[in-house]
């Protein structure tokens, strides 16, 4: 499979091109967490001499929560095996390493993402990532209800919380309790938990 650029006689090859774009995205992500530890470093250490320094942290706190994000997505990317194709254990090795800063074992995370693609985007109730199937009429207070707690799990940890504590489950609770919390958690073996 051939991808072509505008001009009709240069083509490059999918696999090759797929490879450069995900080392791309790997180095780019890799030199801008280092660079923004760097400046954290950095401002904490002229801030200790002069205050004035801490107005610039906001700002590299925001990147760096933005990186971390950046982390997760390229989890998604190892959940679905798609940095390394065709060769698992190199694939699964870098995917872990990048997925280190945020403490996620990436069989965790494939385990997890794997059951949210077995129960989404099965009927119009659930075509969307981010919704919420109400049993009550769609009313603006409802409607006000689901938006607040979609912000919550957002912005005040919710979704962090519960990643949190799946991954505890994951890795320390037998999976017959596990799956007594939920199904998301069938079929994980002690082998899956030594490995993660």
């Amino acid at each position: 499979m051939l991808r072509t650029t505008t001009s009709p006689e240069v083509a490059i090859p999918a696999a090759r091109s797929h490879a450069v774009i995900t080392a791309r995205l790997l180095i780019e992500t890799v030199a801008l967490l280092v660079a923004s530890a760097w400046a954290a470093i950095a401002i904490a250490g002229h801030a200790a001499g002069d205050a004035r320094w801490w107005w610039l942290y906001p700002p590299v706190l925001l990147l760096q929560a933005l990186l971390f994000q950046r982390l997760y997505v390229i989890g998604h990317e190892a959940s679905h095996r798609k940095l390394v194709p065709g060769d698992a254990l190199r694939h699964d090795l870098l995917g872990q390493l990048m997925m280190l800063p945020i403490l996620i074992p990436v069989r965790i995370y494939r385990q997890v993402h794997m059951f949210h693609h077995g129960f989404n985007r099965r009927d119009h109730h659930t075509s969307a990532l981010d919704v919420f199937v109400s049993p009550w009429p769609l009313t603006p207070l409802v409607r006000a209800y689901f938006t607040l707690l979609w912000y919550l799990g957002v912005f005040a940890g919710g979704y962090f919380l519960h990643s949190v504590a799946s991954v505890i489950i994951f890795l320390f609770v037998p999976t017959r309790h596990a799956e007594q919390v939920s199904p998301a958690f069938m079929r994980w073996r002690d082998r899956d938990r030594l490995l993660a």
